[in-house]
């Protein structure tokens, strides 16, 4: 599939698919690198012992996971737009999962 990518996006002359197609490979990355960041937020939730810190990891996870939906399908959006390069658009949820 990524070699397909490249092919099309070399052989599309517009701007605009050529634009959703780095977003698209860079999504494809950087969409694989996410579980990588997220097993760092869980080790440290894993150290912990207690009943109480199990369903504030839950929650925790949760406010994690749906903010950086989010965040990645507006910067897919901006991307497909062109008002952010498709590297760094991509890249910035991660970059919230990291702070």
């Amino acid at each position: 599939p990524y070699r397909t990518l490249k092919k099309l996006q070399k052989s599309e002359t517009d701007a605009r698919r050529r634009r959703e197609f780095r977003t698209e490979i860079y999504k494809r990355w950087m969409t694989a690198l996410a579980p990588f960041l997220f097993v760092l937020i869980g080790i440290g939730y894993g150290t912990v012992r207690g009943r109480a810190v199990r369903s504030g990891a839950a929650m925790t996870a949760i406010m994690v996971i749906i903010p950086f939906y989010i965040l990645q399908t507006a910067c897919e959006n901006w991307a497909y737009a062109g008002k952010l390069p498709p590297f760094l658009a991509m890249l910035i949820p991660n970059l919230m999962l990291l702070g």
